[in-house]
């Protein structure tokens, strides 16, 4: 067998172990999703060239955890009143924000104070298996659920003057994998 073989082989093992694995989740219809984030729009602060990216890493040792993805969303904020960023929502669960640079710079929490050119927030979504003849090397992280389905994009949740807020994100941009030795 030769080396392309045996990768496509365990890729196809690894998308096959990990199918049926998603937990029972509310369901909302995509148009409600859509209202309710509508209805907390803010009309003060301006989002521009928002991008979010996604690229997922594959550990190279033998545990339960399967991957990480990491999720970076890049923009620029003109504000009117600070705003503090508060979690992002994929798919249908609430993952937690980790790191805010502003300006390439690292800063501690999530709040924003000022008008800025250029914004990163990373999130990182950490994948389990359940496989009992694998080393338990990592507690496995339960995600909240969201209470949305969103099929595409992902919602940002912020704060402003104590009143929630939701940027919607109409697309995420795939990077490729990275495979660890």
């Amino acid at each position: 067998m030769n080396y392309t073989t045996t990768i496509t082989g365990l890729l196809f093992v690894f998308i096959l172990g990990n199918c049926g694995n998603q937990p029972d989740l509310i369901e909302v219809h995509s148009s409600a999703a859509i209202e309710i984030i509508s209805e907390y729009q803010d009309k003060e602060t301006n989002f521009k060239n928002v991008i979010l990216s996604s690229r997922t890493s594959i550990p190279g040792v033998h545990s339960n955890l399967r991957g990480t993805r990491k999720y970076e969303l890049s923009m620029g904020v003109g504000l009117a009143s600070s705003i503090e960023f508060k979690r992002l929502m994929v798919d249908s669960v609430v993952i937690p924000l980790a790191v805010l640079r502003i300006n390439g710079e690292k800063k501690p929490g999530f709040l924003l104070e000022e008008s800025i050119e250029f914004v990163s927030i990373s999130a990182y979504r950490r994948m389990y298996g359940t496989d009992a003849n694998v080393p338990q090397v990592h507690e496995p992280v339960v995600y909240e659920s969201s209470g949305l389905r969103l099929s595409k994009g992902a919602v940002l949740e912020y704060t402003k003057d104590g009143m929630p807020y939701y940027l919607e994100i109409e697309e995420i941009k795939i990077m490729p994998k990275i495979y660890a030795p």
